[in-house]
């Protein structure tokens, strides 16, 4: 369940007065944050030509989806002086969208590696484990990252 956008730059900001300058973002599926959030809650009502597409919400207004999403933190995140470092852990490789991709390349305190689990990347790994992914299919997905700077 994602938090408030608020209160975490609120949070972010008062550990950075506290003196941490470095802020590790943590979650199951951490890149999904926001899409669970709805445009309700968000403060927007939905309006005519707005769409809910696989949990996300389709902002007609703005031709986005409805923000804030898991990019839109990072990039904030940045924005506050006295942050050096953003991490995160662990993203799920169906959310690793070229926004968020965008985002690590474009906002300069996020660190440039990506801790992205793929264990054997192989379909149906177990049963106890089932795979929706591919490792090809993983791998294919960051790796045009270094062209978003």
């Amino acid at each position: 369940m994602s938090r408030p956008f608020n209160d975490l730059l609120n949070e972010a900001k008062n550990l950075v007065k506290d003196g941490v300058s470095e802020i590790t973002l943590l979650g199951q599926n951490v890149n999904s944050y926001g899409r669970d959030i709805t445009l309700k809650l968000r403060g927007q009502e939905p309006q005519e030509g707005d769409l809910l597409l696989a949990g996300e919400h389709w902002n007609a207004r703005e031709k986005r989806s409805a923000s804030p999403l898991f990019a839109d933190l990072l990039r904030e995140l940045g924005n506050i002086k006295g942050i050096r470092r953003i991490r995160y852990t662990s993203p799920h490789p169906k959310d690793m969208r070229e926004d968020v991709m965008k985002a690590m390349a474009q906002t300069e305190s996020v660190c440039e590696h990506l801790h992205f689990p793929v264990q054997s990347g192989r379909i149906g790994y177990s049963e106890n484990a089932p795979r929706i992914y591919s490792g090809a299919v993983s791998l294919k997905t960051v790796a045009g990252k270094s062209d978003y700077s």
